[in-house]
């Protein structure tokens, strides 16, 4: 639950945020609460494949080849941001679709996770598999895509949240290494991960 009380007057303005569960939408990430989002993965919300209706795939599943994964691959969809649980699970299956008809060679969603707008996180290829999204990477990394078009806006607070706090269940669970590095594709302001940024030249 969110609760924000705003008490305003011509010398001053007093904003008093309590937070139980997500966070606000908004476009800045806000440092100061860096301490109550530390240990806060236990509020993650995962929607699994089977409540976003995913097809089923016949490929066979294949593991990463190094565990923990050393790298994070972090990507917008490139697709309208969304926050209802609904209009979300049609944008997944979509982007299922897609790899369907495009990659006739590897049919299933090519993210680990995505994440809307609203903070949930809908489960694609899960841990420890490897993904379709980075050539020389999908065997040694976690794809995670931001559902939105962000080149020129920041994701929302609540995507910020669940990443990060995401990123931090997969080091606990020893799916992620604690020494990580991250590549972010639109170069999105994700300062508040604590891994390694580095680039990649195609």
């Amino acid at each position: 639950m969110f609760k924000l009380l705003l008490l305003n007057n011509i010398f001053f303005t007093i904003i008093i945020i309590t937070i139980d569960g997500w966070i606000f939408h908004g476009d800045e990430f806000p440092n100061s609460l860096e301490d109550k989002i530390n240990d806060s993965y236990e509020q993650l919300v995962f929607v699994n494949r089977t409540a976003w209706n995913a097809l089923p795939t016949t490929e066979p599943i294949k593991q990463l080849d190094v565990i923990p994964a050393p790298f994070i691959m972090i990507y917008h969809t490139g697709t309208d941001t969304c926050f209802i649980r609904d209009t979300c699970s049609e944008i997944v299956r979509a982007l299922q679709a897609k790899y369907f008809s495009n990659y006739i060679g590897d049919r299933d969603i090519g993210y680990n996770f995505l994440i809307s707008g609203d903070g949930r996180i809908y489960i694609g290829r899960g841990w420890d598999t490897a993904g379709a999204h980075t050539i020389s990477f999908n065997e040694i990394s976690i794809g995670i895509a931001l559902i939105g078009t962000f080149y020129d806006k920041s994701p929302t607070a609540n995507q910020i949240f669940s990443l990060h706090n995401l990123i931090k269940l997969g080091i606990h669970n020893n799916h992620i290494a604690r020494e990580y590095k991250y590549y972010s594709s639109p170069d999105m302001p994700l300062n508040v991960l604590a891994g390694t940024k580095f680039t990649i030249d195609f």
